[in-house]
């Protein structure tokens, strides 16, 4: 534990800390609250085919910036590297939402990916800094509070913007959030810098490691068309994976220890992840478009139901840490699998003129099913892993979510295209035709109503890959030990403010 909170006064620590709450909220709500407008956002923009790149971008960019966001502020201070995120973010924001065409959105998303991806960690480490380890670790739990309260409001919060106001309101409320944040911040946080060592080292593999998951992702989302530039990131994606091997074995603090990948917990906590990941961003990106599309329901209804799925995961987090300390991780484990293939299973047996409670309750339970598995994951390494190797541990958890949600979304999206493409080759842009009422005038009814069923099937088939997904998560918890020892006290201390 460092000494910088003894710097501060006990104004600076509350002002610097509420500073870190609203940058905190300003990145999480954008992850939910975009869900809910995202139909209508498209219906404007054209290209839904592109969806996947509206989320996986934001991702992907925001997982593989984060570890190195973190070496930068050891090398250079947070207060500069805190200032450079939230100004990425905003500029991100504002051409969000001046924006014309679904490519500039996409560009935009990217600006908001490198600045959330400075912001997430940043926020954490300070608070770490500047509070004594006790109170820290209160203040660590109230900042995570923050994302479920996002979760839970920004499908409301979404879907009233679109009844009430244009869409780009969405990303313009995060400008003045972003300045207070900045003002309150650069006004009341000392400007230090960090010793640390290895910088250049780690800082090498980390940059590979950013090489190869961006490579990755673009030779994933163009699995359809091998174009020359694909085969080109292919090429540069096997040069990274040797030179980051080969940097990480000649490593004396390598990014990725070599005993982390024969280490059975974790590597059992990572997929699980990867696979929670993959699920989230595919029911936060396709069911709002069932609901909006097939069923001619409102965003607001559409994200009272995306709620659901937040809402039963923040009590499944609560109540799991109790079924830990009664049973096992792999009982709380298995239990949340089910749920979560049972609930995947509700939104694939969904029809047209499905009733919208059905759809609730098939979301609320995937989020327990969600809730039950993160938590039994994420506790199991913290309590297995060795102290030192928590915060490693940890943070390579949440990588492995969101690299889930960024490769999870582009091969849904990818599936979903294809199929849309291949029952409708001749619409450029099907989505339009069925939400705006100026082009339904050129179409019959008949033609309308096939429309909708080539979306609703192209729909399925996402689902269908999303019941798939959550069924793996069955035979992964099956892997983890019986005879894995509970450590009551950790248990006890984490259970309030664990994985909202």
């Amino acid at each position: 534990m460092n000494e910088f909170y003894t710097r501060l006064t006990k104004k600076q620590r509350f002002f610097v800390f509420f500073s870190c709450v609203l940058a905190i909220f300003m990145t999480a709500i954008e992850m939910t609250i975009i869900s809910t407008a995202l139909p209508t956002i498209i219906s404007e923009l054209g290209g839904f085919y592109y969806i996947g790149w509206i989320f996986s971008i934001y991702l992907l960019i925001q997982a593989v910036t984060t570890p190195i966001y973190g070496k930068l502020s050891d090398i250079f201070g947070r207060k500069k590297i805190f200032f450079i995120g939230i100004v990425l973010f905003l500029l991100g924001s504002l051409f969000c939402g001046i924006t014309h065409t679904i490519l500039g959105l996409i560009i935009s998303r990217a600006f908001q990916g490198l600045g959330a991806g400075a912001i997430i960690p940043i926020t954490s480490i300070i608070v770490s800094d500047i509070y004594s380890k006790k109170d820290s670790t209160h203040m660590q739990g109230y900042l995570s509070s923050v994302w479920a309260v996002a979760a839970v409001i920004g499908p409301f919060f979404g879907a009233w913007i679109i009844k009430y106001f244009h869409w780009s309101l969405i990303f313009w409320i995060n400008i003045p959030i972003g300045i207070f944040s900045i003002l309150i911040f650069m006004t009341y946080l000392p400007d230090w810098n960090i010793d640390s060592k290895y910088e250049v080292e780690n800082f090498c593999s980390k940059i590979f490691l950013l090489i190869i998951m961006n490579a990755s992702l673009i030779i994933s989302l163009q699995i359809q068309q091998l174009k020359f530039w694909t085969l080109l990131f292919f090429l540069i994606f096997i040069t990274s994976v040797y030179f980051f091997r080969k940097k990480e074995n000649n490593s004396n603090i390598p990014l990725f220890p070599k005993y982390f990948w024969k280490n059975n917990i974790l590597l059992i906590s990572n997929l699980g992840n990867i696979i929670i990941g993959a699920i989230i961003i595919g029911i936060s990106a396709y069911l709002p478009t069932w609901i909006e599309f097939v069923e001619k329901g409102t965003p607001l209804q559409a994200g009272i139901i995306l709620s659901m799925m937040s809402v039963g995961w923040a009590i499944a987090s609560f109540f799991s840490s109790y079924l830990i300390l009664s049973t096992s991780y792999r009982l709380t484990a298995q239990i949340g699998s089910l749920l979560l293939t049972l609930g995947s299973i509700f939104l694939l047996l969904l029809k047209i003129k499905s009733s919208l409670v059905y759809i609730g309750i098939g979301t609320f339970i995937i989020g327990i099913g969600m809730g039950m598995t993160s938590t039994a994951f994420l506790m199991s390494v913290q309590n297995y892993m060795h102290k030192s190797m928590i915060g490693t541990c940890t943070s390579l958890i949440m990588f492995s979510r969101m690299l889930g949600s960024s490769f999870g979304i582009a091969m849904m999206g990818e599936i979903f295209n294809f199929n849309l493409e291949k029952r409708l080759p001749n619409l450029i842009n099907p989505l339009n035709i069925v939400m705006s009422h100026q082009n339904k005038k050129n179409f019959s009814e008949k033609v309308l109503h096939h429309i909708v069923d080539q979306i609703s099937f192209s729909l399925h088939s996402v689902f269908l890959i999303t019941m798939i997904i959550a069924s793996l998560s069955i035979f992964l918890t099956w892997a983890i030990p019986c005879n894995l020892k509970k450590n009551n006290n950790l248990i006890k201390e984490k259970k309030i403010q664990i994985n909202n």
